[in-house]
């Protein structure tokens, strides 16, 4: 897929790059990017609203899914994150499973995987470049104080994405490295409960491995809301 010309679709104003990419199966093919330079209809995990602010990026491409598909998302984040250090100088730390932090812990960005099928995958991501939200989350959110064109900015974003893939085990050796909360009490939310524990790292499915005072559990959905 790196050695293939990607096909860039970019708008002015768009209600969601990812929902446009999903509908639009005869992009599934070709290496797509799409892009728009005003988001109306932002989600993020689990559906919630992400507040799109002009000067932010908002943009959807197709990628092949890591050889463990479950590693897709941890593997978009680290890779992200090598490119705001290469290319900005900026360190950008993860959260389990998608979150995208300034080093002190304050969101910037999310990634949104979405399946196809034959190995394929949307990946949606929102990064605040220039601006946060002003309403109010239950997280700190940032804004990593660049101002860029959010056109070319995605398609150098996607360009790095496709050509600095990591295999399951590069995922799995690099990704707690930028892992904001490694070995830190967490607060931890499923669909059946609420509690806190130490974060101690990723399973090799992609799963969070939490230690509680019952032992070591493994998460594979969930979210991390405070640490």
């Amino acid at each position: 897929m790196k050695n293939q010309e990607i096909h860039h679709i970019h708008f002015k104003t768009l209600a969601s790059t990812q929902d446009y990419l999903i509908h639009h199966p005869e992009l599934h093919d070709k290496v797509t990017l799409v892009s728009t330079s005003q988001q109306t209809q932002g989600v993020g995990q689990y559906g919630r609203e992400w507040d799109f602010q002009s000067g932010n990026l908002a943009c959807s491409g197709i990628i092949a899914t890591n050889q463990v598909p479950t590693l897709t998302s941890l593997e978009m984040s680290l890779i992200i994150s090598e490119y705001f250090k290469d290319k900005y100088q900026i360190e950008i730390k993860t959260k389990w499973p998608n979150d995208l932090l300034t080093s002190d812990g304050k969101k910037v960005g999310g990634i949104l995987l979405q399946s196809l099928a034959l190995e394929k995958a949307v990946v949606g991501m929102g990064i605040n470049y220039s601006e946060h939200a002003q309403k109010e989350y239950p997280y700190a959110v940032g804004s990593l104080h660049l101002n860029v064109d959010v056109e070319i900015e995605a398609y150098h974003l996607y360009h790095f994405i496709i050509t600095h893939r990591k295999t399951s085990e590069e995922v799995l050796n690099l990704w707690p490295r930028t892992c904001l909360h490694l070995n830190q009490v967490v607060s931890f939310r499923d669909t059946h409960k609420e509690f806190s524990g130490i974060f101690k790292g990723i399973g090799k499915q992609g799963q969070a491995l939490i230690e509680t005072t019952e032992g070591l559990a493994e998460y594979y959905s969930g979210s991390i809301f405070s640490f």
